[in-house]
C-alpha cells in the first residue's frame, strides 16, 4: 500500500506540482548567522543517510564536525573534538559504508583517526594509533574502496606505513610495514580497480627507491608491482587511473624518463605504453574514458590511448588543462557526461583561456564547447554532474564573476544558472554534493560568508491540477505560513507531507486535525491524508514564509 501511495505522489509531483516548483538556487539558513563563513572554501561535504555531514564553524566550538538534516532544516554539532573555540583541523574525510572516516586533532594537538556513524549521528576516536604523538601526519593519504578504507599512519614504531579500516576500532590495522623498521615508506594511494579488486599505490624503500605497489586489502596481497627504475633511484610516480581490468599510470626510469605505463596487477603484465620520443615527454593528468585513457604531454598536447603505442593518438596540440600545472586531475576538473569528457583548458592556438572543452575521443570531436568569456579568462572550475547536466563555476562576460553555470553538453544550453552574489564580487560555487534529488553546494555571499545552498530542478507541465473528484477534507488556511487545520467527516489514520520531488518530509499517525510546519522551507507540498477505510485524499499545499 505504501509503495502504491509513493508512486502516486511521485506521479503527482511530475505532472502537477512541478509547474509551480520554480527551479531556483536557495540559500539554506546559516550555521553561524553573520558575516563570517560557516564553511571553508574547500571542505568535504558528504551525503549519507538523508543528511549532509561537513566541517563547520559556529564560532563557539571552532571548526568541528556538523550534520545538516534537510527534513528539519537543523544543524547539529556532532562532537567538539578540540574543546572550546579551537578547531580540530579535520581534513580528507572519506565515506566507507555508513562511516565517515577523517583525521582530526584534540586539545593536545595530536592527530588521530575518527569515525562518524552516519546512521546514529555519533563520532568516536577510531583508534589511538600513536599513544605518544600524532598517528596521522602531513603525509596522510587515503582511498575508500569496497575492501575498506586504505590510509597511511605512523604508530611510532614502524614509521609512515599502509593501514586499513572498516570503520571499527578492532579492524583498524596496519596492513604492511613496507620499509621494515622505524623508517617510513610514505605510501601514496592512487586508484582502486573494481574488476581486479586491488589498489594501486606508491611507496619508498631504501633498496628499491619509490615504486608502485598493489594491495588487495591483505598483508600477503600487498606487494611491489615492478621495480621499474632498478636500484635506489626514485621513479617519478605522479598520476594513475583505472580502466577496465588495467591500471594506467605515469612512471620514470633511467632510459625513457617519464612515460605512460599500464598493468593488470602482475609483474609480467606491467608494461610501458609510450616511448621516449619527444611527442610523449612529461605526461600528466590521466583521465579514464571508456576502455581507454586520456592524458596530456609536453605541456599542451592532448592524447588518447588504448594501451598500445600505435593506439596512442594525438587529439589536440594546443590544450593546457586548467588549473595550470595540475598533476593529478581531480574529479572536479573533469566530468564524463553521455560518453564525452568535459574539462577546463586554455587553447594556445586560438587564445581561449580557462574555457569549457569537450572530447568524444576523436580529433574532430575535441573542441571548445562554448566561449563563456570571449577575450577574457572564464576560470571554469569545480565541474560536477547532476541530473544529466554539468554544473560548474565560471566567470561570465558580463558583470558576474565566478558564479554558478550549467550545461547539457550543447553550446546553446551552456548558461549562467544563478548570479548568487550580484555585482563584481564572486560567489565561488564549490563542494557540490547530491541529496534527495537536489544539488547542494557552498557559495560565498557578501556579509554572509561561505554558506550552504540548494538547487532542485523543475519540470514544466500544463496538466490540470485537480487531484480529487470529491472533496473529503477541508484544509485551511491554504496558502499558509506555519500551520493548517484539517476538517473531515472521516477518521484519519495517517498524514504524510511530500515535497515536489516526491520526498516525504513529514509523517504523523492518528486522527490529526492540525499540522505545524515550523521546520520546513517555503514551497509547494502535497498533503496525503490516509483514512481508516484505506482511502486517501491528496491536496496541494502552498507554504509561504
Amino acid at each position: 500500500m505504501y509503495n502504491l501511495l509513493l508512486k502516486t505522489i511521485l506521479w503527482i509531483s511530475v505532472f502537477f506540482c512541478v509547474s509551480h516548483c520554480i527551479a531556483q538556487v536557495q540559500p539554506l539558513k546559516e550555521l553561524y548567522p553573520g558575516p563570517e563563513s560557516s564553511l571553508d572554501f574547500k571542505t568535504s561535504i558528504i551525503s549519507a543517510n538523508g543528511k549532509l555531514f561537513f566541517t563547520g564553524n559556529d564560532y563557539i566550538s571552532g571548526k568541528e564536525p556538523f550534520v545538516y538534516d534537510p527534513q528539519t532544516d537543523k544543524y547539529t554539532l556532532l562532537i567538539d573534538i578540540n574543546n572550546g573555540n579551537s578547531s580540530s583541523g579535520i581534513f580528507s574525510s572519506k565515506l566507507f559504508n555508513d562511516f565517515i572516516i577523517f583525521p582530526a586533532k584534540d586539545s593536545k594537538e595530536d592527530y588521530e583517526l575518527y569515525a562518524t556513524n552516519t546512521k546514529l549521528n555519533s563520532v568516536i576516536l577510531l583508534k589511538n594509533i600513536n599513544a605518544n604523538s600524532s598517528g596521522i601526519s602531513d603525509y596522510y593519504s587515503s582511498i575508500s574502496t569496497p575492501l575498506g578504507l586504505f590510509f597511511t599512519a605512523d604508530d611510532g614504531k614502524n614509521g609512515e606505513e599502509l593501514w586499513i579500516t572498516d570503520g571499527t576500532s578492532i579492524n583498524t590495522i596496519q596492513l604492511k610495514d613496507i620499509e621494515v623498521g622505524k623508517m617510513s615508506s610514505f605510501p601514496e594511494l592512487y586508484s582502486y580497480n573494481p574488476i581486479l579488486k586491488k589498489v594501486l599505490f606508491a611507496a619508498t624503500t631504501q633498496s628499491k627507491g619509490r615504486e608502485y605497489y598493489i594491495s588487495d586489502g591483505t598483508s600477503l596481497g600487498t606487494y611491489l608491482l615492478k621495480d621499474i627504475n632498478p636500484g635506489d633511484l626514485i621513479g617519478d610516480t605522479r598520476s594513475a587511473c583505472s580502466v577496465d581490468s588495467l591500471f594506467y599510470f605515469i612512471a620514470e626510469d633511467d632510459k625513457d624518463g617519464k612515460q605512460i605505463w599500464k598493468s593488470d596487477g602482475t609483474q609480467s603484465g606491467t608494461t610501458q605504453v609510450t616511448n621516449n620520443s619527444s611527442q610523449f615527454n612529461n605526461p600528466f593528468s590521466l583521465i579514464p574514458f571508456g576502455n581507454k585513457c586520456l592524458f596530456f604531454a609536453n605541456g599542451q598536447q592532448f592524447y588518447i590511448t588504448d594501451g598500445s603505442l600505435t593506439g596512442t593518438i594525438l587529439l589536440s596540440n594546443s590544450l593546457i588543462p586548467y588549473p595550470p600545472g595540475f598533476i593529478n586531475f581531480n574529479t572536479q576538473s573533469w566530468v564524463n557526461l553521455n560518453n564525452k569528457i568535459y574539462f577546463a583548458a586554455d587553447q594556445t592556438s586560438t587564445g581561449e583561456n580557462m574555457e569549457l572543452f569537450v572530447t568524444d575521443g576523436t580529433k574532430d570531436g575535441t573542441k571548445l564547447l562554448k566561449e563563456i568569456f570571449p577575450g577574457g579568462n572564464a576560470y571554469v572550475t569545480n565541474l560536477f554532474k547532476f541530473n544529466n547536466k554539468i554544473y560548474f563555476s565560471a566567470y561570465g562576460a558580463h558583470k558576474e564573476r565566478e558564479e554558478l553555470w550549467s550545461s547539457d553538453g550543447s553550446n546553446e544550453n551552456t548558461k549562467l544558472l544563478a548570479d548568487i552574489n550580484p555585482g563584481n564580487e564572486p560567489s565561488y560555487p564549490n563542494n557540490f554534493v547530491i541529496l534527495d534529488s537536489c544539488l547542494y553546494f557552498t557559495a560565498d555571499v557578501y556579509l554572509k560568508g561561505n554558506e550552504l545552498f540548494r538547487y532542485c530542478e523543475s519540470i514544466t507541465t500544463s496538466v490540470d491540477e485537480k487531484l480529487n473528484t470529491s472533496k473529503r477534507a477541508s484544509i485551511y488556511p491554504n496558502p499558509t505560513s506555519n500551520s493548517i487545520n484539517i476538517t473531515t467527516n472521516n477518521e484519519i489514520s495517517k498524514i504524510q507531507l511530500f515535497n515536489c520531488l516526491g520526498v516525504q518530509v513529514k509523517s504523523l499517525e492518528g486522527n490529526i486535525n492540525q499540522l505545524n510546519f515550523d521546520n520546513l522551507n517555503k514551497g509547494i507540498y502535497y498533503l496525503v491524508i490516509s483514512y481508516i477505510d484505506k482511502s486517501n485524499y491528496i491536496e496541494k499545499l502552498i507554504l509561504n514564509k
